[in-house]
């Protein structure tokens, strides 16, 4: 854990157009719904995922020639898009952070570290919406 750096938190907020997004139950579930569908429509292994109201969690195993990057931003496109059109957030609106982090799992006992931190380790499950 990096220690917490109050002049950098400040920088970063001054840089903010709007408000940081909180994702609510509607929000969440259009953001679980999308996820599956970009990895059913890429044929992504969908391992785990964790959606929060400040972050998401995903572990997935993407094609060899497209970067973990790549995959993130796509995923965060498509989840904005999505909330866009169904009136979840404002059109134009950033979502998410400018990077996130990345990690390659090289063995199974990665992925099985990485699923049972994202499935387990996040805290009490957050509601969903009706």
């Amino acid at each position: 854990m990096i220690a917490a750096n109050a002049r950098l938190e400040q920088s970063e907020h001054a840089r903010l157009r709007h408000a940081p997004v909180q994702l609510d139950a509607a929000q969440r579930r259009s953001t679980t719904e999308t996820i599956q569908q970009v990895c059913r429509h890429r044929e992504w292994t969908l391992y785990a995922f964790s959606v929060r109201t400040e972050h998401i969690h995903i572990v997935l195993a993407i094609a060899a020639e497209l970067s973990p990057e790549k995959a993130m931003n796509t995923l965060k496109s498509w989840i904005t898009r999505r909330m866009a059109e169904q009136g979840l957030v404002p059109h134009g609106n950033r979502v998410w952070a400018r990077h996130g982090s990345t990690r390659y799992l090289w063995t199974v006992e990665d992925i099985d570290q990485a699923c049972r931190y994202v499935l387990d380790g996040q805290g009490e499950p957050l509601p969903t919406a009706p």
